[in-house]
């Protein structure tokens, strides 16, 4: 199963971040790598993944094999 970020089209990238990382505390820290990704120049949809697997906050989507068995 891949590793996602799913987010609403409307919702910020930073916004979710922020949704990924609040119920375990981590909200400061991903953001804080998230804001290190972007000053990198990394586009925010990759500065968000990558964030969100430094501190381990991103969940597995179901791939399209898995849906259709």
């Amino acid at each position: 199963m891949p590793l996602a970020v799913t987010k609403p089209a409307h919702e910020p990238w930073r916004f979710a971040v922020i949704r990924y990382a609040e119920p375990y505390g981590l909200e400061e820290d991903a953001l804080a790598a998230f804001d290190k990704y972007i000053e990198e120049d990394i586009p925010e949809p990759d500065a968000a993944w990558y964030a969100l697997y430094d501190w381990d906050l991103l969940d597995y989507a179901e791939t399209e094999e898995q849906i259709n068995s």
